[in-house]
């Protein structure tokens, strides 16, 4: 009988256990309950039950190091499905307390890593569709959120390649229908309205980076208008993943076009951290100075960075006169009615991974919150006010106008940030788009 590899420590566990339970036996009745154990005792990783969890917990205070490497890996393995239990023993067990901290912050490490890898999207690429059904294909294949606007549902589209990325199955099928999309409130819609086309040629795991090569009209005195050339950036994420910031150095580009050398940034010292504004993307844009203007059309720019994101949320939805208990991670839920407003206040307890912002950029974390009344329209707050941080503990309050429905078909929805992770980025745009303003 052949077990999978990466349970047979935990088999080797039990029989352990199960050899110190079993000394007053005779040696034959132990051999006969081990074997029984092994043929009757399935071990797939997704069905482990709690008593497997609490004995790889308990090996963390091994007595040897191989035993407890060996046991906050198969740990880690089991994923994100054992925090709950994680957290009942930090409750119950001090002694384990730092290494469960330790565990907790690797599964979510680890979970948060396999978010940002890039969703694959498999599409028939030698029978044509209807954009209605490649859509819905991407749908049921990624759990994005993408639509498309009645008026184009029936339009004929075509992909390329069979199996391409997210990003890169959303501009196959705009440039095979000749449409635009919007990407707002994580999701997306292929419209005839929307400007926005095919224009990235790099997709970076879960990253869309589109580029495009300004001249700007004029430049400092006694410069040569032709030898500063800009670079504009747009990068997409994922709908599923929410963005918060990026990290760039400027002396991470490079600019190359088929009459020149490889050009540095004007300013290859500065250091920015680029905000997302209202809209789900980021925009910025690199100088590239050189002594001779750029004459090619084939200009391609190469760049790194990294994004500080939430790689999941999770909907946490209250109605404003529910009486009934709150749970993790809301702490508390208040709501106060006022002439004119409604004001929220709430505490939730938050990802460890904010221990890695400062100040300011913890107030980014809080931007998805609404009101939802009966007919599904969304009311965004005028206010939004981090009155206390304590650790892990924020206490918030948001202001919104005071809803026309009534407060028993009204809704606070708030899009938790779970598994906050920087994560780094390459990219390299081939033969961008030469604009000459």
């Amino acid at each position: 009988m052949s077990l999978p590899t990466q349970h047979s420590d935990l088999i080797r566990l039990r029989c352990d256990q199960l050899g110190r339970i079993c000394l007053g036996l005779n040696r034959c009745w132990f051999v006969v309950i081990t074997l029984l154990l092994l043929s009757f005792a399935p071990f797939p990783a997704s069905a482990i039950d709690r008593e497997d969890v609490s004995l790889l917990i308990l090996q963390l205070n091994a007595s040897t190091r191989s035993e407890r490497v060996q046991a906050e890996r198969q740990l880690i393995d089991l994923g994100e499905e054992i925090l709950p239990l994680i957290k009942q023993f930090r409750e119950t067990n001090p002694e384990l307390d730092f290494q469960l901290q330790t565990l907790k912050r690797k599964i979510q490490a680890e979970t948060a890593a396999s978010s940002l890898e890039g969703t694959m999207i498999s599409l028939p690429s030698a029978t044509p569709v209807k954009l209605r059904e490649a859509v819905q294909q991407i749908r049921a294949q990624s759990e994005i959120d993408v639509s498309v606007a009645p008026s184009v549902e029936e339009v004929i589209v075509q992909v390329k390649d069979e199996k391409q990325s997210f990003w890169s199955a959303v501009d196959s099928l705009s440039k095979s229908g000749d449409l635009g999309w919007f990407h707002e409130d994580h999701s997306l819609l292929f419209s005839p309205r929307a400007l926005l086309k095919h224009g990235a040629t790099d997709y970076p795991t879960c990253f869309r980076v589109a580029a495009v090569h300004h001249l700007p009209r004029q430049f400092f005195r006694g410069r040569n208008r032709d030898t500063l050339s800009n670079i504009g950036f747009r990068i997409d994420v994922e709908p599923h993943i929410e963005p918060f910031f990026i990290k760039i150095h400027d002396q991470d580009f490079r600019l190359t076009s088929s009459n020149q050398e490889e050009l540095l940034p004007f300013n290859p010292d500065a250091k920015r951290v680029v905000e997302r504004s209202s809209n789900p993307w980021f925009e910025f844009s690199i100088s590239f100075l050189n002594d001779d203007p750029i004459t090619s059309e084939l200009v391609d720019v190469a760049g790194k960075g990294q994004l500080f994101c939430s790689a999941r949320q999770q909907l946490l939805r209250r109605s404003l006169n529910s009486q009934s208990e709150i749970v993790e991670p809301m702490q508390g839920f208040s709501v106060q009615e006022k002439n004119d407003s409604l004001v929220v206040d709430m505490t939730l307890l938050m990802d460890e991974g904010i221990q890695q912002l400062d100040s300011h950029q913890l107030a980014l974390l809080h931007r998805n919150v609404w009101l939802v009344s009966e007919d599904q329209q969304r009311v965004k707050p005028i206010r939004k006010e981090v009155l206390r941080i304590e650790g892990l503990k924020h206490s918030l309050q948001f202001t919104f106008p005071k809803p026309e429905s009534d407060l028993e078909q009204t809704d606070f929805q708030y899009l938790y940030p779970e598994f906050l992770t920087t994560t780094p980025f390459e990219f390299s745009v081939k033969g961008i788009e030469y604009r000459r303003r």
